[in-house]
């Protein structure tokens, strides 16, 4: 049996689906507890109930909308990707907690890079979107394990490996810093 070579390999180690959130999350809870500590002693001067429920009140709410828009960002994991210098593309993707295993043709496979939030609405974050005929494969964030340079990177070499050239837009996204707390 022949060893099989490869182009391109990145391995992760596997990550479960709760640790991915409360990872993702970590900051957030640490700067709302501060704001509710805030909040208590400022309604406890002020001998004010309503204070402090109106800040429970947007902390909740608060939580609720940011926790929504974290799992949908770390709902898939890749664990593993290999090219094999046939261009035969192994993906070894989590969706939640579920397995995964696609093999595929690297001409067959489509990629694209995404950039969610930056600005007003909190830290920019980059997704890498794997499919196959129109069908998600499955995504990356560089929330976690995976880091914004390692997404760049993986994209920029797909795109190089299949022959296909960079559009203007994925270009100025591969020189987009990620900003906010890298």
């Amino acid at each position: 049996m022949t060893e099989t070579s490869y182009k391109y390999q990145q391995e992760m180690a596997y990550v479960p689906f709760k640790k991915r959130i409360i990872k993702a999350t970590r900051l957030l809870l640490i700067i709302q507890g501060i704001v509710l500590a805030v909040f208590i002693s400022f309604s406890y001067r002020l001998n004010s109930i309503y204070l402090l429920l109106f800040a429970l009140s947007g902390i909740l709410l608060s939580s609720v909308l940011f926790l929504y828009r974290i799992r949908k960002r770390v709902f898939y994991f890749l664990k593993g990707i290999r090219i094999t210098n046939d261009h035969i593309v192994s993906l070894e993707v989590y969706r939640k907690n579920e397995k995964f295993d696609h093999q595929l043709n690297l001409e067959s496979l489509d990629v694209a890079l995404k950039t969610v939030g930056g600005g007003r609405s909190g830290r920019l974050t980059f997704i890498i979107e794997f499919s196959y005929e129109g069908k998600l494969l499955g995504k990356q964030s560089d929330l976690g394990k995976w880091k914004s340079g390692q997404i760049k990177e993986l994209f920029s070499t797909i795109k190089n490996f299949k022959g296909e050239t960079l559009t203007s837009e994925e270009a100025r996204l591969l020189k987009t810093k990620r900003g906010f707390l890298k």
